[in-house]
C-alpha cells in the first residue's frame, strides 16, 4: 500500500513537471511570437481611396511602370517626374508591409496593366520582429501573384536599403536580399536591383547625407543615387544595352563588420 502510494505520488510529481516544462515551452513560443508586430491589414486603406479618387480623374494609361511599396516610395514625391521616360507611377503607401502590398495589389498594380512593376518593401517588416526569411517568403508569394494576374509584365524588387536608424537590423537586410536575389537566377521575368553601392562611401560608411532629419527617409540626394540604377535596371525592357546581372551585396555597416 505504502508503494503504491509513494508510485502514485512519483507519477503525479512527474506529470506535473511535465506539464510545467511543456507550458514554459508554449508561453515561450507566445512570446517569441509577439514580438511580431501585426498591423490591421487595411490600415493604408484612406490613402488608397485617395489614389484611387485621383484615378477617377485621370487614369494612367496602360504600359507604364508601377512603383508600389512603402514610405520609401510615398515620400518620393517627383518620382513621376523623374522617371517620366518610364511611364512612372507612384504607388507608394505610408510605411507598408509586403502583406499589406499584397493585400491592395489588385487595386495598387493589376487595374493600370503595367509593363512594369517595380517593389520596394520589406524594411518595416524586419522592423516590426519579422526574419528575413518571413519577408523572403512573403515577397515570393506576391511575385508569384504579378506573374498569374500579369503575365506579359516584368517584376523588379529594389534591394532593402539600410537607413541610419536601422542599423540593428542589418545583417537580416543582407540575409533577406539576399534570398530574394537568388530568386531572379532561375526566373526570367524578375529582376532584382541592387542599390546598396551606392548607399555607401568608398569606406564602407552609410551616406549619411542621404537622409532627411529623421535618419530613417532619403532626402533628394538619395533619390538622385537611386535613379540611375533603377534607369539602367529597366533599360533592357525599353530596348537599350542590356544592364549586367545585379547580385546582392554582402555590405554591412563598418562598425558591424
Amino acid at each position: 500500500m505504502c508503494c503504491a502510494f509513494i508510485s502514485w505520488r512519483l507519477a503525479s510529481l512527474f506529470l506535473a513537471v511535465i506539464f510545467i516544462l511543456s507550458a514554459s515551452v508554449f508561453a515561450s513560443a507566445k512570446t517569441i511570437d509577439s514580438n511580431k508586430v501585426i498591423h490591421p491589414i487595411d490600415r493604408f486603406e484612406s490613402s488608397v481611396r485617395s489614389m484611387e479618387l485621383a484615378d477617377a480623374l485621370h487614369m494612367p494609361a496602360p504600359g507604364g511602370t508601377v512603383f508600389v511599396g512603402s514610405s520609401t516610395f510615398a515620400h518620393w514625391k517627383t518620382m513621376e517626374v523623374d522617371l517620366k521616360d518610364l511611364s512612372a507611377i507612384n504607388r507608394g503607401f505610408g510605411g507598408s508591409t509586403l502583406p499589406e502590398v499584397d493585400h491592395y495589389f489588385d487595386r495598387l498594380v493589376v487595374k493600370y496593366k503595367p509593363a512594369r512593376v517595380v517593389i520596394y518593401c520589406g524594411t518595416n517588416d524586419l522592423a516590426d520582429g519579422h526574419t528575413a526569411q518571413d519577408v523572403a517568403n512573403d515577397f515570393a508569394g506576391i511575385l508569384a501573384r504579378a506573374h498569374k494576374e500579369l503575365p506579359g509584365a516584368e517584376v523588379y524588387f529594389i534591394s532593402m536599403s539600410m537607413a541610419p536608424s536601422r542599423v540593428q537590423w542589418a545583417k537580416e537586410y543582407v540575409e533577406g536580399n539576399k534570398l530574394i536575389a537568388a530568386m531572379a537566377a532561375s526566373d526570367k521575368h524578375f529582376h532584382y536591383i541592387d542599390v546598396t553601392p551606392v548607399m555607401y562611401d568608398s569606406r564602407g560608411m552609410l551616406h549619411k547625407d542621404y537622409f532627411g532629419p529623421d535618419n530613417l527617409h532619403m532626402n533628394r540626394t538619395g533619390y538622385e543615387a537611386w535613379i540611375p540604377v533603377i534607369r539602367q535596371a529597366l533599360a533592357p525592357v525599353k530596348g537599350s544595352t542590356p544592364a549586367p546581372q545585379l547580385v546582392a551585396h554582402n555590405i554591412l555597416p563598418t562598425h558591424l563588420q
